[in-house]
């Protein structure tokens, strides 16, 4: 059943799931409108990986402002490769 959470706000009824699940540090904690489940678990997940893999691309490990590109048949060779050279750090990785 729901708990009230931002009383002071005038509550709003919210769900309230916790789950661990082996590839992950530590539990995720879901508070929302809708009882959680295992479907939105994995799309939060999805959703981490998709958020880290831009902060990757943009910044912290392809360092794309610094690429420097303007034409963008350029652009579209370079982020073609990026994204070869993302999935085969991905999938050594994983082996």
């Amino acid at each position: 059943s729901p708990a009230l959470v931002f009383k002071k706000a005038g509550g709003r009824a919210a769900w309230g799931t916790a789950c661990r699940q082996c590839d992950c540090a530590g539990p995720w904690l879901l508070v929302g409108d809708r009882s959680a489940g295992g479907r939105w678990f994995r799309w939060y997940a999805q959703r981490t990986r998709t958020e880290e893999l831009f902060k990757d691309e943009k910044s912290s490990g392809w360092h794309w402002e610094e690429s420097r590109v303007t034409e963008p048949a350029h652009a579209a060779w370079l982020v073609l490769l990026r994204t070869l050279a993302t999935c085969l750090a991905l999938a050594w990785g994983r082996g």
